[in-house]
């Protein structure tokens, strides 16, 4: 068994459908093919629509729940809270004063502190090609990295030691700057002099960035979210979003001990709910459980799950304790405790290749699992079995006349 970060794509919101897992026993190998058909279902599309099942069970707690009214949704996944990159942010000078953790902890929020919410979306130490679609095509490196970027304004923010301002690293940092332009990217550098000095230079500075963040409309939204605390609010795209992580946790839970009949679970969560968002993420995955193990009949039976909300976690070694946040992203804080963290990746979009503006694609994290046909066994009551299959997942009745002969002839 081995615990790592396991970074999901799985949601029905690009903005929120990548997310990590943390501190949970993973077994090393691959998933058998019903649980590989399990984590594809669940990652069928990024992003994806709640099957029918769920909805109707949404419309019945909420008759006013539309799918179609939230398709396009914009909702905000982000509260302010104060990040800690101190093991993940590089450089020190010769004094042995480090600028950019100076930079990063202090100086934003000193200078511009109607921004300090930026320091909840700055990735810091951030490879090119963790951001860019083949930067390798105009020049560039995968392991190159930018000492901050901020992906809503599409900046790099960079702190130039005094090796910067010779060659050959004066033209190297050229060289950076023109490729990340080419993705419509720029960049805004500060000396560390400047930063160690904290005079009147730096604040010319800051007024020059607080200049670049005045223009951008996504952060004068997340100003206005954070401005009327609209992440107090209860919004069903939160529920749905928490019902997503859930489902695919559940699974991870499920594959890591195959022999368990029934998980206890406290679960924390950090938003404001709408519904029965817990039951109704174990009835749905249940439904959709039990008719894909139609296809696999040694599969085990569906585990019971008993979560329950806690906003305190108990002492007790009989439970699983799961903290499960829409809102916060994992950071350098190390925890010595057992508890599975489930947050915010930092990444939701790659850039392409642009002329003009900025042009991003969804950022896809997971992979598709391939196991094979040999992995389904076909039984007689197949149509039967895919009829309740097609009624779940898109709420349609029967099959075309063909469709059936076409699907199972495959």
């Amino acid at each position: 068994m081995l615990k790592s970060d396991i970074p999901i794509t799985c949601g029905f919101f690009s903005q929120s459908q990548n997310f990590v897992i943390r501190g949970l026993e993973k077994p090393i190998g691959l998933e058998t093919p019903f649980q590989s058909s399990l984590i594809n279902f669940l990652e069928r599309g990024y992003p994806t629509r709640p099957t029918h099942f769920l909805e109707v069970l949404i419309q019945k707690a909420n008759d006013k729940f539309t799918w179609q009214a939230l398709e396009q949704s914009d909702a905000i996944f982000f509260k302010p809270h104060k990040p800690n990159w101190d093991l993940t942010i590089k450089g020190f000078d010769e004094k042995d004063n480090f600028p950019a953790q100076t930079f990063f902890n202090k100086l934003i929020d000193e200078h511009i502190p109607e921004y300090s919410f930026i320091k909840n979306l700055i990735i810091p130490e951030c490879k090119f090609g963790d951001i860019l679609v083949d930067p390798i095509s105009v020049g560039g490196k995968d392991d190159w990295q930018l000492d901050f970027f901020l992906p809503q304004a599409n900046l790099a923010i960079e702190i130039d030691g005094p090796q910067h301002m010779v060659e050959p690293q004066r033209s190297r940092d050229r060289k950076r700057e023109r490729v990340l332009l080419k993705y419509g990217i720029k960049t805004h550098r500060i000396d560390t002099q400047k930063i160690s000095q904290n005079g009147e230079a730096i604040a010319r500075y800051f007024f020059s960035l607080k200049t670049i963040l005045d223009k951008n409309a996504s952060l004068k939204k997340i100003k206005d979210h954070i401005n009327s605390s609209s992440f107090k609010q209860s919004k069903i795209e939160y529920d749905l979003t928490a019902i997503a992580r859930l489902q695919r946790l559940m699974i991870e839970l499920i594959n890591s001990n195959p022999t368990k009949d029934e998980h206890k679970i406290e679960l924390k969560f950090d938003f404001k709910s709408s519904i029965n968002w817990i039951d109704f993420a174990i009835d749905d995955l249940k439904n959709t459980y039990e008719l894909l193990r139609f296809n696999f009949p040694e599969s085990k039976d569906f585990p019971e799950f008993k979560i329950k909300h806690a906003d305190k976690f108990s002492s007790s070694r009989d439970t699983t304790k799961i903290e499960l946040s829409i809102f916060q992203h994992l950071d350098d804080t190390t925890f010595e405790d057992n508890i599975i963290r489930v947050y915010n990746s930092q990444i939701n979009t790659s850039y392409l290749k642009s002329s003009s503006d900025p042009k991003t694609v969804n950022k896809i994290t997971a992979q598709k699992l391939n196991f094979g046909v040999s992995g389904i066994k076909v039984q007689k009551e197949l149509k039967t079995n895919l009829e309740k299959f097609n009624k779940t997942l898109f709420g349609i009745d029967g099959f075309r006349a063909g469709q059936f002969e076409i699907i199972s002839s495959t």
